[in-house]
């Protein structure tokens, strides 16, 4: 997608805050920089803009994918240490644990 004919507008500050930086800004339709937005007019720039299409289903898609993944290694880690736990008391052995009567 395109966007043609897109005005923007280099500017110097002139506020208190901004007082002498060069910017590069865009101002809403019909509006032109002048010291009631701060910034003094430097050039005013006719640019095309080349967005790229996205498609945002594949892009959720993909997101989803990579958090099935982190859930995955996430409970691969907890399932370890519980198998870990199983097999540290089973190595203790049997007869640690008989009481003598």
């Amino acid at each position: 997608m395109s966007i043609n004919n897109f005005k923007m507008y280099m500017v110097v500050g002139t506020g208190q805050y901004n007082h002498g930086q060069i910017d590069l800004r865009s101002y809403p339709p019909g509006d032109k920089p002048d010291d009631s937005f701060g910034a003094r007019l430097i050039k005013e720039v006719d640019i095309e803009l080349d967005v790229p299409e996205f498609d945002l289903r594949q892009m959720e898609i993909d997101a989803l994918e990579k958090c099935v993944i982190q859930e995955k290694a996430d409970a691969q880690v907890r399932v370890n240490l519980l198998l870990d736990r199983i097999s540290k008391l089973k190595a203790i052995g049997h007869d640690s644990l008989v009481i003598d009567e």
